[in-house]
């Protein structure tokens, strides 16, 4: 569909598309794989030491990614620079999955701590 109406993704053959491709693989293979495990754990798994080391796991893998990617959107506005893309689109999920993760770390800590 976004190459039907050519806003949303930059032509074929060109070093934009492949740009946009690497960063929409880098969404489907290291980041929504990871923040699917950690909401499955927390709301379908049952609650067990496999699934808390699950979760653990999928929370390490991408918080190591998240750091990259915050780096890359200090930068740019979108993930292809100034155009906001399909990639963008992809990346959506991972974004409010990273707040949902932060938001639950914060209240794990202060509640550990007695705030």
């Amino acid at each position: 569909i976004a190459d039907k109406y050519e806003k949303l993704i930059p032509s074929p053959k060109t070093n934009e598309r492949a740009i946009s491709d690497q960063w929409i693989s880098v969404v489907l293979s290291s980041i929504e794989p990871h923040a699917g495990r950690i909401y499955a754990c927390d709301y379908f798994y049952e609650k067990n030491e496999k699934t808390q080391h699950l979760k653990e796991f999928a929370h390490h893998m991408l918080t190591a990614f998240l750091p990259v990617l915050d780096k890359h959107l200090e930068k740019n506005e979108f993930l292809l620079g100034d155009n906001f893309s399909v990639a963008d689109i992809a990346l959506t999920g991972a974004v409010i999955t990273k707040k949902i993760i932060t938001e639950s770390l914060t209240k794990k800590r202060s509640d550990l701590m007695g705030s």
